[in-house]
């Protein structure tokens, strides 16, 4: 007659072979845990859009879909390393055109000694930190597009939670970002009339970032995408600061 122990044993084993492929430590993406969790054994309450033991699995596949619920800080926490494993229907992204108000001079002049030699104004815009918010929208084609395409790979994923006490301000949200316009982009040369205007701006509490540092930027391999900057400054000057240049331009 068999022993209570080895008995048991042979229950333990038949318990484990039976539930071995339910084991699970962490339920990624679920509220909560069966009340019968039995250190791991027990089932994980996935939560929409996910399924699998560990709920690691994430079935939402339409590119509008995903974007929508990051929008509405679903399915954050567990990205970007899902974001792309199911792909359908991706929208083709925005194609964003720099558009200029007064044309920079051409390639000749790409330095700022050769521009200001030539008598014009030359314009250096600061390169965005970077730390801003997600982007959220509703427009699948306005997010970065990170799966397909020529921005596959290139964009930059960011998650923003709100803090304890931010009773006002952006909920939660999440979303591929387009990294910032790199600053060798935003140096250019301006000379006759736009020379003229980029001085009437710098004297008028700076105003004109806008119209003399690019809005948008094209890539050698296709990609394009909107620019923002943060700040930008313009020479030659003269000693002294800004209001000893605007009267020397005659502009104070």
């Amino acid at each position: 007659m068999a022993s209570f122990w080895s008995l048991l044993a042979v229950s333990v084993n038949l318990w484990l072979g039976a539930t071995a492929h339910d084991y699970c430590s962490w339920c990624e993406n679920a509220p909560s845990r069966s009340w019968n969790w039995w250190f791991g054994w027990g089932d994980c309450e996935c939560y929409e859009g996910w399924s699998g033991k560990c709920c690691d699995d994430w079935s939402v596949s339409d590119w509008t879909q995903k974007v929508a619920d990051w929008s509405a800080g679903k399915s954050c926490e567990a990205q970007p390393e899902n974001a792309c494993k199911l792909n359908f229907h991706v929208s083709e992204s925005i194609k964003h055109t720099q558009t200029w108000q007064y044309q920079p001079e051409a390639d000749d002049v790409r330095t700022q000694s050769a521009c200001e030699d030539k008598g014009c104004m030359w314009v250096e815009c600061f390169e965005a930190s970077g730390n801003g918010l997600p982007y959220a929208t509703s427009d699948p084609s306005a997010m970065c597009s990170n799966c397909e395409g020529p921005w596959k790979g290139k964009c930059d994923w960011k998650h923003y939670e709100p803090g304890f006490l931010a009773f006002a301000g952006p909920g939660e949200h999440c979303g591929f970002s387009f990294p910032v316009c790199p600053a060798s982009e935003a140096q250019n040369c301006f000379c006759g009339d736009a020379a003229t205007k980029v001085k009437e701006g710098w004297c008028n509490n700076g105003e004109g970032m806008n119209t003399f540092c690019p809005n948008a930027m094209a890539h050698e391999d296709g990609r394009t995408q909107a620019c923002s900057w943060n700040g930008w400054t313009v020479s030659p000057q003269v000693s002294g600061g800004v209001d000893a240049s605007c009267k020397a331009w005659g502009l104070a």
